[in-house]
């Protein structure tokens, strides 16, 4: 079985701050491959950026977040219960804020909510116990959550990287960074697709 696209997260969640780093270093890399000096080094930075692109993020096969990224998702309203992230791992919510019925700015503080992200791949922000989510202005956009997600990236990921950039640079030309094996080394920590 080989990997499948994951189902797209809403259009409505945007990255706000990507990754501060990859993860797999140019170095590593370049230790991987066996290449000394530095006369090949943008391209295989390059194919390190390309094979993280592959992976990472909310339209990356593996449909999670590698490292730590922080997203902002907005909604019309506040659900009935509990408020779905749509990408993890979630490390932390930042700030649950929204418009209130006057159009003023308003925040939920954080002691009234908590973050269940027991899948790994979401997670849930539940409401405390006996706390109702406030009224919301009825416009488009009045609820935004902003959140990271992203937990470091799990070694089996990292070696995956590391053999899609081997694959290409064996290869360079045939455009090929998914291997069978690499396939079936990623398998585990792909996002389950729900049909």
């Amino acid at each position: 079985m080989g990997l499948k696209m994951s189902k797209s997260a809403p259009p409505r969640l945007r990255l706000i701050t990507p990754p501060a780093v990859l993860p797999v270093t140019l170095a590593e890399a370049k230790e991987y491959l066996r290449v000394d000096g530095d006369h090949e080094d943008t391209g295989i930075a390059a194919m390190i950026a390309a094979a993280v692109d592959m992976l990472d993020g909310r339209n990356g096969l593996l449909g999670r977040c590698l490292e730590p990224a922080t997203w902002e998702l907005v909604l019309d309203r506040f659900p009935a219960a509990e408020i779905r992230l749509p990408i993890g791992p979630v490390a932390s919510v930042t700030s649950l804020s929204f418009t209130d019925p006057e159009g003023g700015a308003g925040a939920v503080d954080t002691g009234n909510f908590a973050v269940d992200d027991a899948p790994g791949f979401e997670g849930w922000i539940v409401p405390a116990a006996g706390f109702s989510w406030p009224a919301t202005m009825a416009a488009i956009n009045a609820v935004r959550v902003r959140f990271v997600a992203g937990t470091g990236t799990p070694a089996g990921v990292r070696q995956a990287i590391l053999d899609m950039v081997a694959a290409r640079y064996d290869r360079r030309g045939e455009g090929r960074m998914l291997t069978p094996g690499v396939v079936a080394d990623l398998a585990p920590f792909r996002r389950p697709v729900v049909a």
